[in-house]
């Protein structure tokens, strides 16, 4: 929840919420920087006010206990399996994309990891009644392409109208920084929230195209902002994957893993590893890695997985219908 939905939800004036963001406090994150006696001279709120924020903020984050029959069953209403079109990675996968979990795809460039976000994309439009939110952050989304393998997989022509319905439930935003993909993730909380939104409803899967190229420019050097930002976002995704009963799907770069070591029992390392360093590691529930097997061809392996063993594989093939089972 962001820290405008809050101050609105205490009835501060709007007057109050703009000299908040005249001094750049703008999340709950820049708020717990500043001390009481301070925010209350900058502001000239009154020892109430900044009292009844701060109760609201601990009550929305803080840690409650669950009995565990209510948990079994929160987790039983909000966990959905969404299928990825492809059998062999669904059984991989234990059934397919689990909501409320982090989902990483990481591959060389060129792997085909747009292209199988896309693919899964569509088969959730095409196949079930849910939503899909596309987080394009590397202009790599195309709408041609969404249309291409809807007309692949269909015989007879869609009517205007059966188009329209099935676009109507994917949209895709643009957004070019660490910044603007923090300010759309909250705002979305806001409307998750409110449960008005007649998207937000049934919108079960969020990509994220691509992770890297907003936190790898940002990270390096003396400033801790680069990691303060991540840790920001990974925050967010993932209090709306769980909350709200989302599968969020990222995707990230590859790069060389420079550790020539073996494991223990003799196996050597992964010749890659995916980018943005140890700190973004134990993020994603679940991980894969996308290779390419030759032009059409590819391998993908669980690196991570909560249920299913590690370093498991599977080949599909890249088509003019996007992913399919291999052979």
């Amino acid at each position: 929840m962001s820290l405008k939905y809050i101050l609105k939800e205490l009835n501060i004036p709007d007057g109050v919420i703009k000299q908040f963001e005249d001094i750049n406090i703008r999340t709950v994150m820049d708020l717990m920087q500043w001390d009481a006696k301070t925010l209350k001279s900058r502001l000239s709120l009154t020892n109430e006010v900044v009292n009844n924020i701060k109760d609201c903020i601990l009550t929305q984050h803080a840690s409650v206990a669950i009995i565990g029959t209510d948990l079994y069953e929160e987790t039983f209403r909000l966990t959905k399996i969404i299928s990825t079109g492809c059998s062999n990675l669904d059984t991989m996968l234990d059934g397919g994309i689990y909501t409320r979990e982090l989902l990483e795809v990481y591959g060389k460039p060129a792997a085909g990891k747009t292209q199988l976000a896309m693919t899964i994309a569509y088969h959730v439009i095409a196949h079930t009644p849910l939503n899909v939110l596309y987080l394009d952050t590397t202009s790599s989304f195309s709408m041609e392409r969404i249309m291409k393998i809807h007309t692949s997989n269909n015989a007879q022509p869609s009517s205007p109208q059966e188009l329209k319905s099935l676009l109507s439930k994917m949209v895709c935003c643009r957004l070019l920084n660490a910044n603007e993909v923090i300010a759309y993730l909250e705002l979305l909380k806001e409307k998750l929230a409110s449960e008005q939104d007649p998207f937000c409803l049934k919108l079960k899967l969020i990509v994220l195209d691509s992770i890297a190229s907003v936190i790898t420019p940002i990270l390096g050097g003396e400033s801790r902002l680069g990691y303060i930002l991540s840790a920001r976002i990974a925050s967010l995704l993932k209090e709306i994957a769980f909350d709200y009963g989302i599968a969020v799907m990222m995707l990230n770069n590859a790069v060389l893993n420079f550790v020539d070591k073996r494991f223990d029992d003799g196996r050597k390392h992964n010749k890659y590893k995916p980018t943005l360093g140890v700190t973004w590691l134990p993020v994603p529930s679940v991980r894969l890695f996308l290779d390419v097997v030759n032009s059409e061809r590819r391998m993908i392996r669980i690196d991570k997985h909560a249920r299913m063993a590690s370093r498991s594989f599977t080949y599909v093939q890249l088509t003019k219908k996007g992913f399919v089972n291999d052979g």
